[in-house]
């Protein structure tokens, strides 16, 4: 076992190691005094063979900080590497894993959005219609709408849910802000689009470091991208949760065709059904579901035209509405919420037919519920 390098950045005492013989590195470790369960050797074995070096952080308890309430927060890791192929080691996460695991992935490229070459790919159901309920418990919905998408795939499947082709330099028309451009729809104002910074942060730096210092604005519109770097990148979200049991090699990545799905029309309908091939090139997809009131009282129209959808009206919550996003859902509360009594339109691929309403005749009024 060779110590390759050992430094101290911020909360974390770093070394990067490279080994001959895993029981040699497991033995390392535990001289260390990191708590290694038994059987190590044999899930370090296969990176060893592989050459592969070893990123080790140990928490400096002094250095750390502390939110609001007193609970640790620790500095995001960040380092590079070269490689042949793009694979996540997610393996030795299950060392001392007691339960499942909630894995989100980040895969920014300049031209294609990523799945994975070794499990089962799927995407989350979108442009579903729900109850009025799910607006106060979204979470709870969205955590088992991801659920029942893994069940059906024998809890083996990795689950897209978000891919967008979006530019790095982003230049709003005169009309629109820096921060809403390129979102369909634009999500709460809590969460923004990417900025600038955001790409800069998430992207090779020796890349994307030319553009750190650039800020956008009125100047941002005749900024000039240094050579080599791509006007558009995709940002694909892959989730998955996994356990020993559901999970017995690395995730491996490759490039895969463009999607659409979640998009709507300008009268609120729904432009697609959700995961279908782009035909321009470019990747739109993203999981939206939608509560829709539809009109109480009686039919007076002469020809009432059904299916055309906008905000509330003023004077009755107009404003109030807007996207709403789930967060926190590896700790939302899990079967709390029945798909079939919520979901109002069908989604084939979870078996659920859906109660769309039908249209009403005129002079006639929706019944009353039972």
């Amino acid at each position: 076992m060779t110590i390759e390098a050992q430094f101290q950045e911020g909360e974390y005492q770093i070394v990067i190691l490279s080994a001959k013989d895993s029981g040699g590195l497991d033995a390392w470790l535990r001289l260390a005094k990191y708590k290694i369960p038994d059987g190590a050797a044999a899930a370090l074995a296969p990176y060893v063979r592989e050459q592969m070096k070893f990123f080790v952080a140990k928490v400096d308890i002094k250095k750390v900080k502390r939110d609001a309430h007193g609970l640790v927060v620790l500095s995001p890791l960040r380092f590079s590497f070269d490689s042949a192929e793009l694979r996540l080691p997610v393996r030795l996460g299950l060392l001392n894993a007691e339960g499942q695991q909630d894995l989100l992935i980040y895969i920014l490229s300049p031209d294609a959005r990523y799945e994975t070459a070794n499990y089962q790919n799927a995407f989350i159901p979108t442009n579903v219609e729900v109850s009025d309920s799910v607006k106060q418990n979204f979470g709870a919905f969205y955590a088992e709408l991801f659920d029942e998408t893994l069940r059906k795939a024998n809890n083996r499947a990795v689950v897209t849910e978000y891919a967008w082709s979006t530019p790095i330099l982003q230049r709003p028309p005169p009309s629109m802000t820096w921060q809403s451009y390129h979102c369909d729809p634009c999500p709460a104002p809590e969460t923004p689009p990417p900025s600038l910074s955001d790409w800069v942060t998430l992207g090779d730096e020796t890349i994307l470091g030319a553009l750190a210092t650039t800020k956008p604005g009125a100047q941002q519109k005749s900024f000039q991208l240094p050579e080599g770097v791509p006007e558009s990148w995709v940002l694909t979200r892959l989730h998955t949760r996994y356990d020993k049991a559901t999970l017995n090699e690395d995730l491996v990545f490759r490039a895969a065709k463009p999607m659409i799905g979640g998009t709507a029309n300008a009268d609120g309908t729904n432009a697609d059904q959700g995961a279908t091939a782009s035909n321009d090139g470019k990747s739109r997809f993203q999981g939206r579901y939608i509560i829709r009131h539809y009109w109480e009282g009686p039919v007076a129209c002469a020809n009432p035209q059904y299916g055309i959808w906008s905000g509330p009206p003023l004077g009755q919550g107009g404003g109030t509405g807007g996207t709403k996003t789930a967060g926190d859902l590896a700790n939302a509360k899990r079967g709390a919420m029945k798909l079939a009594t919520v979901v109002k339109s069908p989604v084939p691929s979870l078996g659920l037919p859906g109660t769309p309403r039908p249209p009403l005749r005129k002079g006639e009024a929706p019944k009353p519920p039972r």
